[in-house]
């Protein structure tokens, strides 16, 4: 689901703008290999300045990307992106928001967006950004969303009863408690 309307405050009190993007693997090759890049780049620096080799030797490397996998586990042929913006960052003069910026499909700004569902086409841009994580002992690239741009809006109305795995017929026979 994305957090584009609203950031996300379950772990982070100041909250994070998410969103995943799909997208086919032929179409994203030469990005993969440009972030690649920037995650060797991450890996190799993270390990350099680690404080002895037993250390170096267990950091690992994590990339911004994965090959996207349905419910039963099997790989679709997409890659999945993830890209973050934290909503407010504490600086030393106090907190400050951050402010994401939303376009519609003719680079229209928009303050007041419609709410924005999984299925939508999006355009996002980002700025690939090194971290290190010693608690994850983990090197690697977040991809920071500066601006997205909705292409075709998903509505709660695009989906059916088929999509959640409901299917018309008999209710069971069996009563089941909801929680």
């Amino acid at each position: 689901m994305p957090w584009l309307n609203s950031p996300d405050t379950r772990f982070i009190p100041g909250g994070i703008y998410k969103v995943s993007l799909l997208v086919r693997k032929e179409k994203c090759r030469d990005l993969c290999k440009r972030l690649d890049k920037f995650v060797a780049a991450a890996y190799s620096e993270t390990r350099a300045a680690a404080k002895n080799r037993i250390y170096a030797k267990q950091i690992t490397l994590s990339r911004p990307y994965s090959p996207f996998c349905d419910e039963d586990g099997e790989q679709t042929g997409e890659i999945e992106f993830s890209f973050k913006m934290i909503a407010n960052i504490k600086t030393s003069s106090g907190e400050t928001a951050q402010r994401l910026f939303v376009f519609d499909a003719n680079g229209r700004a928009m303050k007041n967006f419609p709410a924005v569902y999984g299925g939508s086409k999006l355009k996002i841009n980002f700025t690939p950004i090194q971290y290190y994580s010693p608690s994850m002992k983990q090197a690697g690239v977040l991809l920071r969303m500066n601006a997205v741009q909705i292409l075709e809006l998903a509505t709660l109305t695009s989906f059916n009863a088929a999509e959640f795995g409901f299917t018309s017929g008999k209710a069971p026979s069996s009563r089941m408690n909801s929680m």
